[in-house]
């Protein structure tokens, strides 16, 4: 054999075994990358689920009747918002928030609970509040609405959405007679 071909089958060989050993490096490498940000993630979402649950619990906490430092919201001899002057001397209780949901005066108990949980709501400590009636009938829905845009993603979902939300004010109003309507 020549030794230029000589020289060319060891340049080939050599180039061969570098693109191979290359090849596996990188494999290499990204397998463990993947496994390490992985792992990365699981402790990460961990964590934000560990705070987010603390954090949310301390919200929620706040409103405990009782024991938390908003509980006596729930205090039916309470008169919460006097300046509001929604109670009467001839109401069962003094708290007109228990008032209006024994008397299922929706318009009224909407309008206290969106005082009361309004500054949670917009600075997100909470992300919506569910009230119900105590037979479980369920009244009114407060929402965040910095949270219901950050759920919806496409601009198609967005419209959809919000066309459902429209459709639902419009029946609550109308079966109610209003929004927030003093009786």
């Amino acid at each position: 054999m020549r030794i230029r071909t000589v020289l060319i089958g060891i340049g080939l060989a050599g180039n061969l075994l570098l693109a191979l050993s290359l090849f596996f490096l990188f494999n290499y490498r990204d397998a463990t990358q993947k496994e390490f940000a992985n792992e990365s993630l699981v402790s990460t979402y961990e964590a934000a689920w560990f705070q987010t649950l603390e954090t949310s619990f301390d919200a929620i906490s706040a409103w405990l009747p009782i024991t938390g430092e908003r509980g006596n919201y729930w205090d039916p001899e309470n008169p919460i918002y006097p300046e509001e002057e929604l109670s009467s001397p001839d109401d069962s209780y003094a708290n007109p928030l228990i008032q209006f949901v024994t008397d299922k005066n929706i318009g009224e108990a909407g309008y206290l609970l969106d005082l009361m949980f309004e500054f949670d709501l917009d600075e997100g400590n909470l992300s919506f509040i569910k009230a119900y009636y105590p037979d479980g009938q369920r009244f009114i829905v407060l929402v965040r609405w910095i949270y219901l845009e950050s759920m919806l993603v496409t601009p198609k979902r967005k419209m959809n959405t919000m066309r459902i939300l429209m459709n639902f004010s419009l029946m609550q109003e109308r079966d109610r007679g209003g929004f927030y309507k003093r009786s």
